[in-house]
C-alpha cells in the first residue's frame, strides 16, 4: 500500500461510513455477480492444495527494505513461522543513470532479497519491481508511475539482469545464492493520479516486454500482476480507476503474466459482500472479469490487513485485529488464495493505523495478532481441502464458519456477524468430540458428544474459534 493511497483511504472513511446503503455507491459493473444473492458465497470443496507454483503454505507477510540477519525485525519475520514475504525492490537505487548491467549498484537490493538465501531463511519472497528512475518515468514526480515507451528496452535489460542475479543457477548470482521465484510489477498499479491508472495499454506493453526477459534468465520464475486495490473506484470518489483492469487485458496483455494479483482491506467490505471481510466477493468479482477475457489465472493477495489503533477511523483494537486475521486467514483458503500477505510485519509510520503484527519498538513488541498469526499457521499450514458451511448446516444466516481439513485434524473456524454483534448461536458439528481454541490458540473448551448423536454443540459469538477435531 502506498502512502498516496493509504492517506486517500482514510479521507474516504467517512463517505463510507456515512453512506446510507452499500448499493447506493457502488456502479453496477463493479459489484460481484457473486454477492447478487445475499452476503453467503458458498463455494465448492478444494482439494488438493499443492501448487508447484506456490511450493509452501500460503501465509506471508510484507516488509520494507532489508531482511538481512542483522535487521530490525528479522528475529520477528523468522518466529512469525511465515513462508513468503513480500518486499519492494527500488529499479532507481540499482539504476539511477542509464548504464550497462556491469554498473549496475546491487548492494539495496541484495539486502532486501537476503532473506530468499537457504541459510538465512529460505523464505519465498515475492519481490516487488517498482521505484523507476527519473531519465524512465513518463511522469517525472512520480516513481510508480509509466515508463516512457523509448525506455522500455532498458527496463526489460534490467529485468533480465536482475531475474538472472537471483535464479540460484551459478551463474552471475548474488552473494548466498538467494532465490527468488516470483516477481511483480509496481504496487497498486490501478491508482489514477500519476501511477498506471490511466494508462493501460502502456502497463500491458511493459508487461510484453517485462514478461520474457523474466522467462530468459529463470524459465521457472512467476510474474504476478502488479497488486490492485481495484476498490474504492475514482466513480466512488477514491483513487483506483475503474477501467485499469479491462484496459490492460483488452491490450492483450493476458498471455504476460503468470498470477493475478490484488489487495483486500475489510474496510470495503460493503462493494463485494460475501462475508465478513468482502474477501469472497471481491476474489469471485476478479476471477470472473478474468473470465470474460478468457483467462484462468492463479490468485493471490499481496496485501491483507487490519489495525489494532483505538484513536482512528473506524476504532479497533486487538481483538478485533486478532477477528479479522482470523476471518481472512479463513476465506482465502476457502477462495483457493494461493498466497497471503499480511500487510504488514511491522506498525507503520505513526500517520497511519497499526496494521503491524509487531510494534516499530526497539525491541519490536509481539502484539496478540502475532501470536493469532503464529496460531493460524500451527493449525491450518497443512489444510489440504476446506469449504464453507451452508446456512443450514450453521443454523443461522448471520454465522460465518468453515471446515479445513488438514489431514490429521478437522479444523472449524466460526463467528457471527458483524463484528461486535450480540448476537449468539450454537453450531453443531459431526463430531465425538472436540477441542475450542481462541483466536491466539488458547483451549477456551472442549466438546463431547454426550447423547450419542454423533454431534457436538459450540457457542458462536463475534469473536472468531478454532474447532479442533480429531482427525480419524
Amino acid at each position: 500500500m502506498t502512502r498516496f493511497s493509504l492517506f486517500c483511504l482514510l479521507c474516504g472513511i467517512f463517505l463510507l461510513l456515512l453512506s446510507s446503503s452499500p448499493a447506493d455507491q457502488i456502479a453496477p459493473e463493479n459489484v460481484a455477480a457473486a454477492s447478487s444473492a445475499g452476503n453467503s458465497i458458498y463455494l465448492p470443496v478444494i482439494f488438493n492444495r499443492y501448487d508447484p507454483q506456490f511450493p509452501a503454505p500460503m501465509f506471508g507477510v510484507q516488509v520494507y527494505g532489508s531482511t538481512e540477519e542483522s535487521g530490525k525485525y528479522y528475529p520477528s519475520l523468522i518466529g512469525s513461522q511465515t513462508s513468503w514475504v513480500r518486499v519492494n525492490l527500488s529499479w532507481m537505487n540499482v539504476e539511477p543513470v542509464n548504464e550497462e548491467p556491469a554498473n549496475y549498484f546491487w548492494t539495496q537490493m541484495d539486502k532486501a532479497l537476503s532473506a530468499a538465501r537457504s541459510d538465512k531463511g529460505g523464505l519465498q519472497l515475492i519481490a516487488v519491481i517498482d521505484d523507476s528512475p527519473v531519465w524512465a518515468r513518463l511522469n517525472p514526480d512520480d516513481a510508480g508511475g509509466p515508463i516512457k515507451s523509448e525506455t522500455l528496452a532498458d527496463f526489460g535489460e534490467f529485468v533480465e539482469a536482475l531475474v538472472e542475479r537471483y535464479d540460484g543457477d551459478g551463474y552471475e548470482d548474488a552473494p548466498g545464492n538467494p532465490v527468488v521465484r516470483h516477481w511483480e510489477f509496481y504496487n497498486e498499479p490501478d491508482v489514477g493520479y500519476n501511477r498506471w491508472g490511466y494508462y493501460g495499454a502502456e502497463y500491458a506493453s511493459m508487461l510484453q516486454i517485462a514478461y520474457p526477459a523474466v522467462k530468459r534468465s529463470d524459465p521457472l520464475a512467476q510474474v504476478l500482476f502488479g497488486g490492485l486495490g481495484y476498490d474504492w473506484f475514482e466513480s466512488q470518489g477514491g483513487p483506483f480507476v475503474d477501467s485499469f483492469l479491462d484496459d490492460v487485458l483488452t491490450a492483450g496483455s493476458g498471455d504476460f503474466f503468470d498470477i493475478m494479483n490484488f489487495h483486500l482491506y475489510p474496510l470495503f467490505e460493503p462493494n463485494w459482500g460475501g462475508g465478513s471481510t468482502g474477501l469472497l466477493g471481491k476474489t469471485a468479482a476478479i476471477r470472473e472479469k478474468l473470465a470474460e477475457y478468457g483467462l484462468e489465472k492463479p490468485v493471490v493477495i499481496t496485501e491483507a490487513g487490519w489495525h489494532n489503533s483505538p484513536d482512528t477511523i473506524p476504532s479497533s483494537s486487538d481483538e478485533e485485529q486478532v477477528a479479522r486475521l482470523v476471518q481472512i486467514v479463513s476465506q482465502s483458503f476457502t477462495a483457493d488464495v494461493k498466497v497471503l500477505i499480511w500487510w504488514m510485519l511491522w506498525d507503520p509510520p505513526s500517520y497511519l493505523p497499526d496494521y503491524g503484527l509487531v510494534t516499530d519498538d526497539s525491541p519490536p513488541v509481539p502484539k496478540e495478532a502475532y501470536t493469532a498469526y503464529q496460531t493460524a499457521v500451527s493449525l491450518l499450514a497443512n489444510t489440504q481441502s476446506t469449504r464453507q458451511l451452508t446456512d443450514t448446516e450453521t443454523g443461522a444466516n448471520a454465522m460465518e464458519a468453515y471446515r479445513m481439513d488438514t489431514g490429521n485434524t478437522v479444523v472449524y473456524t466460526a463467528w457471527m456477524n458483524p463484528y461486535n454483534t450480540t448476537e449468539v448461536k450454537p453450531l453443531r458439528i459431526p463430531a465425538a468430540s472436540a477441542t475450542i481454541l481462541d483466536g491466539v490458540g488458547n483451549t477456551i473448551g472442549t466438546a463431547v458428544d454426550s447423547d450419542g448423536d454423533g454431534y457436538i454443540t459450540v457457542t458462536i459469538t463475534d469473536q472468531p474459534i478454532y474447532v479442533q477435531v480429531p482427525g480419524p
